[in-house]
C-alpha cells in the first residue's frame, strides 16, 4: 500500500478511478508509457476514450 498518487503510478500498469477524488483530476498527464487509466466515474472532465484512456459506463 502507498499514500500518494505518485508512488501509486510507479508500480501501476492500471489506474482504475472509481470516485471523483480531486487527486484524479490531471491524473492523465502524469501516467507513463504503457499506463492505463480506466475511468469509471467520470474523473476526468473532457477526455474520450482513447489510446491510454478508457471512460467506462458513463
Amino acid at each position: 500500500m502507498v499514500s500518494t498518487m505518485a508512488g501509486v503510478l510507479d508500480h501501476a500498469e492500471t489506474v482504475v478511478i472509481g470516485n471523483n477524488s480531486s487527486e484524479f483530476k490531471d491524473i492523465v498527464s502524469q501516467v507513463g508509457d504503457g499506463q492505463v487509466v480506466v475511468d469509471l466515474v467520470r474523473g476526468v472532465n473532457g477526455m474520450k476514450s482513447g489510446e491510454g484512456y478508457d471512460g467506462i459506463c458513463w
